[in-house]
């Protein structure tokens, strides 16, 4: 037992590092740039703090935030991921500011707003772009899409925070929908919450689920298949290596 357990090992791991074909494949991207907005000064950049916050109080103190991703790198290695992603999650390391659960909401900024072109260092109330300014919580309906609504369960730093599994489908859906490689999130209140930006040791983290298929570049075609379950008397590994498929010509 312990001798096939050995080799099963050995075999997944010389398959996969060789670039086979698996069912999906998984990329993790930290974020682009973000920023926290006040209404207390909606024509003024906040000061440089690395948190994003959500509240909803008095008029006089309610925060959205901004938050971006920048996808081209990894449409750039595989093109066939753009618009066909599996699932999706975003992960935060965040706090609170008082006790008990506080909740967030989520939205997507469209793709065909044109919007994209925003900078932290320039970020306001007022110029956020999806923003409702009138409104402590709100945004443009016709602009941002409401994707879910997800919590921090503890007053502790660094507690993680992710996309609820009921809610990635949708996250998912809205992702396939980028076109330019840039995807803006906006954050809205629940309640009083601090979600670590960039520039943070703990970065927020989107995470991306994609079928790998067949891709000519890489060897494919393993025998046996990935993940097959194999006896002690499998007498060779084989795959197909991608061209030129030179005899004695290494494969990166």
């Amino acid at each position: 037992m312990k001798k096939t357990y050995y080799l099963m090992l050995i075999a997944s791991i010389t398959l996969v590092l060789s670039g086979s074909v698996q069912a999906a494949g998984v990329v993790e991207v930290t974020g682009l740039q973000g920023k926290a907005t006040d209404w207390r000064t909606p024509d003024t950049v906040m000061g440089n703090t690395t948190q994003l916050m959500t509240r909803s109080a008095a008029l006089d103190d309610s925060k959205k935030s901004w938050l971006q991703f920048d996808l081209s790198s990894v449409y750039a290695q595989n093109s066939s991921i753009q618009g066909a992603l599996l699932d999706a999650k975003l992960t935060f390391h965040g706090a609170k500011s008082e006790s008990g659960t506080k909740s967030y909401v989520v939205s997507g900024l469209h793709d065909d707003a044109g919007l994209e072109d925003w900078f932290a260092s320039e970020l306001t109330w007022n110029n956020g772009p999806g923003n409702d300014p009138n409104h402590s919580t709100a945004l443009n309906t016709f602009l941002t899409t409401n994707l879910y609504t997800a919590t921090i369960p503890v007053p502790v730093l660094d507690v993680i925070s992710e996309t609820p599994e009921e809610n990635r489908a949708a996250l998912t859906a809205f992702l396939n929908t980028d076109t330019d490689g840039k995807v803006t999130f906006i954050f809205t209140a629940g309640g009083t919450c601090y979600l670590w930006n960039v520039g943070q040791p703990l970065e927020p983290v989107l995470t991306l689920t994609y079928e790998l298929g067949l891709n000519v570049e890489k060897a494919h075609d393993p025998v046996p298949a990935d993940d097959a379950v194999e006896g002690t008397n499998l007498a060779e590994l084989s795959w197909i290596n991608p061209d030129p498929n030179l005899a004695g010509d290494p494969i990166t």
